[in-house]
């Protein structure tokens, strides 16, 4: 597959390449719209929450 023809595929759609198949087009589903989006998005805010306590504090400002 060419790579232009990856660049104009609509929002959404994801191409599986593997070494011995030919590339497989998907049609992708935003995590907004899954039925466990809002478990998802609890996930996420508790994996954010820990990466932000593990993580050192950066610089208020990097001028100056």
């Amino acid at each position: 597959m060419d790579p232009s023809r990856l660049r104009m595929l609509p929002f959404g759609t994801a191409v599986l390449m593997l070494r011995a198949a030919r590339p497989i087009v998907l049609s992708m589903t935003s995590w907004t719209k899954r039925p466990e989006a809002a478990e998802l998005q609890r996930s996420r805010g508790r994996l954010e929450e820990v990466i932000e306590r593990a993580s050192p504090q950066a610089p208020q400002s990097l001028a100056g």
